[in-house]
């Protein structure tokens, strides 16, 4: 999620990655990439700022951590946008509802480290 977009992250990610573009599925404003048994889709939503990264299967956090390190050197090009990686709640009542609670990357990793488990009643 972004606090200003730059244009073209999207478009300059998917040339970075064409050799793991699947089935030529790539449109302006996303693409899909396999690597091995493992699929991704990223999608540009230029309009609510922010990029959605979608896996599946079993390398799907290598090949998150793969897109993660390509869109850091895309944004270091374009002088480190203020950027906030944010992860989709996976409690049982978000799981259910359409539009799903997100959690701030950076604060997950806080809590990882210091050891705090968060709970959602």
């Amino acid at each position: 999620k972004y606090q200003f977009m730059p244009a073209g992250i999207v478009t300059r990610f998917t040339v970075r990655q064409h050799t793991l573009i699947k089935d030529d599925l790539y449109w302006k404003n996303g693409v899909v990439l396999k690597r091995d048994s493992t699929e991704a889709m990223i999608i540009n939503d230029s309009l609510n700022r922010k990029i959605s990264i979608r896996l599946k299967g079993d390398d799907a956090m290598e090949l998150l951590y793969h897109i993660r390190c390509e869109i850091d050197v895309i944004h270091a090009s374009l002088n480190n946008p203020d950027v906030s990686e944010m992860i989709p709640c996976i409690c049982d009542t978000c799981k259910a509802r359409e539009n799903k609670y997100f959690h701030d990357y950076e604060k997950l990793k806080k809590f990882l480290k210091n050891n705090v488990h968060i709970y959602n009643y």
